[in-house]
């Protein structure tokens, strides 16, 4: 019993690992895109999410961008720029953004909310950059608000 416990801490470590070195690369590459293009990097879905153990502790997720968005304000906390918007009604012009950067904000959305808010995301940035979180990370189904 302990061997399998064991095996499943040990599992969950490196699935941690690799998914926040998988999203901060992303995130990495949305800059250096913005860059490119010169124009603001967009974040949609706050580094904090609604996860007040990582606020509390300052653990974001991923980087804020020039402009970071979420429905919850407090997701966005530090951010240089905080537009309190919905994923599939963003208030901001056509292409405005050289690339726009989605945490794992469609993991809330619905089929028909999914398709909205990918139209929305690529109507506003010259380049999308998404990070999901991993399906064999147990903590975020045990945890859902980490």
């Amino acid at each position: 019993m302990n061997v399998i416990i064991g095996a499943v801490v040990l599992s969950q470590v490196c699935v941690g690992f690799y998914q926040s070195a998988s999203r901060w690369g992303r995130y990495q590459q949305a800059r250096s895109q913005a860059n490119a293009f010169g124009k603001p990097l967009l974040v949609v879905g706050g580094p904090y999410g609604d996860g007040a153990l990582r606020r509390t502790f300052h653990m974001k997720a991923h980087g804020f961008g020039d402009v970071c968005t979420d429905i919850d304000p407090k997701a966005c906390q530090g951010a240089p720029e905080i537009v309190t918007a919905d994923i599939i009604n963003l208030p901001f012009e056509d292409k405005e953004f050289g690339a726009v950067f989605v945490g794992h904000v469609f993991n809330h959305l619905g089929l028909a909310d999914k398709r909205m808010a990918w139209q929305e995301v690529n109507r506003v940035a010259n380049t999308v950059y998404h990070s999901e979180q991993s399906k064999w990370w147990l903590m975020g189904r045990i945890f859902p608000k980490f």
